[in-house]
């Protein structure tokens, strides 16, 4: 039994990265606000100066609820994913729901490294999203350690599978 693709704990870390600047910039925009009320800049015949002082103070806490909502979808994401994702088994290819079939039963198999979406790309060297369609179903994997030898593997397979039947 041989582990074809797995899941990558490189999208963990991906995701404490960007919880901790997301509290970062939580405690920037609090000290930003005691220090603007410390310095008694909330005067009734300003208001223009207290919204021109506060307003980066808000989008900073903005940046900051963003980076950690993100964080949290990336973990939960990262955590509902199976370590093992596609496993070959003698001649059948078993997917993580279960699904078997044979590899020339596979379609065709993409690759793609560091997603455009990611605000970490270049800390996705060594993972990223690998697509598989078979004849019956589309498996879409994100977070794939080593993808791209994953891809390799699979192409692999595929071509020695269909090379054996063509013999038959």
């Amino acid at each position: 039994m041989e582990t074809v693709a797995a899941r990558s704990e490189k999208a963990k870390t991906n995701s404490s990265i960007l919880l901790w600047l997301g509290i970062f910039l939580l405690v920037v925009c609090v000290i930003m606000l005691i220090w603007l009320i410390s310095n008694g800049v909330y005067e009734p015949g300003m208001p223009e100066v207290t919204i021109c002082l506060t307003m980066p103070a808000f989008f900073i806490f903005g940046g900051g609820l963003a980076s950690i909502s993100e964080a949290v979808k990336q973990r939960r994401r990262h955590d509902a994913t199976p370590v093992k994702l596609i496993v070959y088994d003698g001649r059948m290819l078993i997917f993580d729901d279960g699904y078997s079939c044979l590899p020339s039963d596979v379609i065709d198999v993409e690759c793609e490294n560091s997603p455009d979406n990611s605000p970490f790309a270049y800390a996705l060297a060594d993972f990223g999203e690998l697509t598989v369609h078979t004849e019956n179903k589309t498996y879409r994997y994100r977070n794939v350690a080593d993808v791209r030898r994953a891809h390799v593997r699979l192409v692999e397979l595929i071509a020695v599978d269909r090379a054996s039947k063509s013999k038959l």
